[in-house]
């Protein structure tokens, strides 16, 4: 297959063209998330995507899982910051 791809922390190989949800791993989805700067790391301290989301979860009392994975895809797409979200809202 002659597409872009990268690895992940447990060894799985994704293509995101073809990702399936068998290839989602929770062990890379917090390792990843726990390496992501928030705010583009435009921050005075490192904030990890992976701290906001469990701030987020907090505050989540009826859906904590929610919370917790509400950014769960970054780990596989990236962070946007919020202003290039807002620049296209049509592709989020």
């Amino acid at each position: 297959m002659n597409q872009p791809f990268f690895q992940t922390r447990t060894g799985e190989i994704i293509y995101l063209k073809n990702i399936s949800s068998d290839q989602i791993n929770i062990l890379d989805i917090a390792t990843s998330l726990s390496k992501i700067c928030r705010y583009a790391g435009n921050c005075n301290q490192f904030y990890s995507v992976a701290e906001h989301c469990c701030h987020v979860s907090d505050c989540c009392k009826d859906y904590p899982l929610w919370g917790l994975l509400h950014d769960a895809v970054e780990a596989y797409m990236g962070d946007i910051p919020k202003p290039v979200k807002n620049m296209k809202p049509d592709i989020w």
